[in-house]
């Protein structure tokens, strides 16, 4: 592929957002490292911004999708709405609960401090990296919208943090010595898919990787913010960073919509000028 096409495609925001993602498995260690951190709290906020990334924007997003893609896919069950909605929130609760069911066998193997289950840990990664994946070849639909693409970015690099934070609490060296390169390597084979095969345009397939996406963060949120374990939480913290997050979301559309309307002005004026010449 040469740069032309590459430029033509607009493949710099989703090469530039899996390059984040990518810093995502290198972020716990760094912050370990200092003394005097609570990373509890540092969660908290995390998960108070990917909470409210999900409910203000992919949730919207992906029912405001429903439709147009119903109407475009091959698959006659789906070009229903209401079954594409439905397929859509079963996979979103399918999520939830695979998380659920993997974090609460580790929890148990944790609390009765029993070895690792090196079954549950490859499975767990697995299904995480199964999910970044899907993720980052989803890209490309998104590099349409600078605005979209950075929520998702935003959401993908707090669920591998809150993800890490468990799984170093159940697997320990495991996921350092493992499971961290696994992380690293399907979010470059996602970006490779994304890039070389995937088009730029919202499909089945971006719905239902959204749907699983919201139902890992969602398992992620709670697990974290409400500390079995350690039987703690940074109520606060978690909500003032929803309200941050919300803030954040609510500005960049306005921005987004304002830059739309002054091309929209510019389009309109250019073509006056034309008519008028003619």
């Amino acid at each position: 592929m040469d740069m032309n096409c590459l430029t033509h495609c607009n493949y710099f925001t989703p090469v530039v957002a899996s390059l984040i993602l990518l810093l995502a498995p290198m972020v716990l260690p760094i912050i370990r490292k200092f003394s005097g951190v609570d990373v509890s709290k540092i969660a908290s906020v995390g998960g108070g911004m990917a909470i409210a990334a999900v409910f203000v924007f992919m949730v919207p997003d992906v029912i405001a999708k429903i439709k147009p893609v119903s109407a475009h896919t091959g698959i006659k069950f789906l070009q229903q709405e209401h079954h594409l909605m439905c397929v859509i929130f079963i996979t979103f609760l399918a999520a939830f609960c695979l998380m659920y069911a993997l974090e609460k066998i580790a929890l148990d193997r944790t609390k009765k401090k029993a070895k690792p289950d090196s079954f549950v840990f490859y499975f767990h990664m697995a299904v995480l990296g199964a999910m970044l994946i899907a993720l980052t070849s989803a890209f490309p639909a998104l590099a349409s919208s600078t605005y979209a693409i950075f929520i998702v970015c935003v959401l993908g690099f707090f669920e591998i943090f809150l993800e890490e934070i468990a799984l170093v609490k159940h697997f320990k060296t495991l996921y350092s010595k493992v499971g961290r390169y696994i992380v690293m390597l399907a979010i470059l084979i996602g970006l490779g898919l994304g890039v070389g095969f995937f088009k730029q345009e919202s499909t089945v397939f971006t719905l239902l990787t959204q749907a699983f996406v919201i139902g890992m963060i969602l398992t992620a949120v709670i697990k974290n913010e409400f500390d079995i374990i350690n039987q703690s939480n940074n109520y606060s913290l978690f909500i003032m960073s929803v309200i941050f997050k919300t803030a954040i979301i609510f500005y960049v559309m306005l921005l987004e919509d304002a830059s739309s309307a002054k091309n929209i002005n510019h389009k309109s004026a250019a073509h006056h000028v034309t008519v008028s010449h003619h």
